[in-house]
């Protein structure tokens, strides 16, 4: 494992990565380390590094990171904004391609999720961003896919009138569409971004 802690992040590795995962760790070991157990299970063939920012987190990420491949972490002298916080992976980042995620999140290990994303990518050149299916920890699915929001959507979130939009809440979250299938939207959650 390397540490960076430059202001301005530079990491230089002889064979560059296919994937740089970019987390946030402001404290959450709770969440990582089953994170990073279930993403070493799901990596096939590439090649991935791991950068984490540590948001002037108090036990320190580099305590927790049990990764088997080539690991960074990025200091935070203080405590930044979530923006701010992927703008230092992105600094950081050097492969092909950047996934930025949050900590508390579980890979499923039968599925090859982040190299069949990364075919997915490599086959589609022009798609910018690109997500997975995801789900709750209940087992249902969570919808990642958004339209660009209107009045009667945003009633219906944030007024409690999910029964009375029903078909506008359905449209913003292309509930018409099948989970599996590849399709166009508007935006995506920024819980898992590649």
């Amino acid at each position: 494992m390397r540490v960076a802690s430059a202001r301005r992040p530079v990491i230089k590795d002889r064979v560059p990565a296919d994937l740089d995962v970019g987390v946030i760790y402001s404290g959450e070991r709770h969440f990582l380390v089953p994170l990073l157990e279930t993403m070493s299970r799901v990596t096939g063939n590439l090649r991935v590094r791991l950068i984490v920012v540590d948001n002037a987190s108090r036990d320190g990420a580099a305590s927790c990171l049990a990764w088997p491949g080539t690991a960074n972490v990025v200091y935070n002298a203080r405590r930044l904004g979530y923006a701010a916080n992927l703008n230092r992976i992105l600094a950081a980042a050097t492969a092909r391609y950047v996934l930025l995620m949050n900590t508390d999140m579980e890979f499923d290990p039968a599925e090859a999720c982040l190299s069949k994303m990364v075919r997915f990518m490599d086959a589609h050149p022009l798609c910018g961003v690109s997500i997975c299916r995801l789900y709750h920890l209940d087992g249902s699915y969570a919808w990642p896919a958004r339209r660009f929001q209107t009045l009667p959507m945003i009633a219906a979130r944030r007024l409690g009138l999910e029964r009375v939009f029903q078909s506008a809440l359905d449209d913003y979250l292309y509930r018409r569409h099948d989970p599996c299938a590849t399709f166009t939207c508007d935006w995506v959650s920024g819980c898992f971004l590649l």
